[in-house]
């Protein structure tokens, strides 16, 4: 059913207020393939042509920023980001005139990281102790991590990831004392009743005493740090 020029000059309204609101490169576009023939194409190419001028200069300051920082890794991103760019001939003589500032910037970023490590791994210590040694509650730590100068996000993440390491091991130490714990009171219990057996006939035995308590309060350790 074709449309009476009312409607077709409706939609074409329509489509143009649509596309002023969003007032974007891809809005205009759109209008265009809706409406190729409709009243405002001219205004919307013209609009189009000031989206591509403006994308055209960003690409060419982003250019002249990577070319000022003598940066390879600058260089090669712009690269990758903007492959057919009109700067795409001279990316490979680019590249190649600046593998000279690579290795230094490979050491750069090498040390870079190695110390943003060793300061999380003194952060993490610092926290540690406060939890482990100090008693400090997670609240308490994270206050401390906070006013050591990190932000909220990083000191809670921290002090969630020491309490879960914290629980695991309180739950390995655990485990390993209930299983050392009946060893040692379990042996000491059966090397009494084979001593006891051996003395059947009017010899001496021996009650293991020592074994016997240190693993019934082993036992009674691990349970506690079980439950708590």
């Amino acid at each position: 059913m074709q449309m009476s020029t009312d409607d077709l000059n409706d939609q074409d309204e329509n489509c143009w207020k649509i596309a002023i609101g969003k007032e974007t490169f891809a809005g205009y576009s759109k209008y265009l393939r809706i409406m190729p023939q409709g009243r405002h194409v001219d205004e919307a190419n013209m609009k189009i042509a000031a989206f591509l001028k403006v994308i055209e200069q960003t690409i060419e300051n982003e250019w002249e920023s990577a070319i000022a920082a003598n940066s390879y890794y600058k260089v090669f991103d712009f690269t990758k980001r903007y492959p057919d760019s009109k700067f795409a001939p001279e990316y490979a003589t680019k590249l190649k005139e600046y593998e000279q500032f690579k290795l230094i910037e490979d050491e750069a970023i090498k040390k870079h990281e190695t110390d943003e490590q060793k300061a999380e791994k003194e952060t993490y210590e610092f926290a540690l102790n406060l939890m482990v040694n100090q008693n400090y509650s997670a609240t308490a730590t994270r206050e401390s991590l906070i006013n050591r100068g990190l932000d909220a996000k990083n000191a809670n993440e921290i002090v969630t990831d020491l309490e879960d390491r914290i629980k695991d091991g309180k739950k390995q130490g655990a485990h390993r004392d209930l299983f050392w714990g009946a060893v040692w009171c379990f042996g000491g219990i059966k090397f009494t009743i084979l001593s006891y057996s051996a003395a059947s006939n009017g010899g001496v035995y021996y009650i293991f005493y020592g074994a016997i308590i240190y693993g019934v309060w082993r036992f009674l350790k691990g349970i506690i740090k079980s439950l708590f």
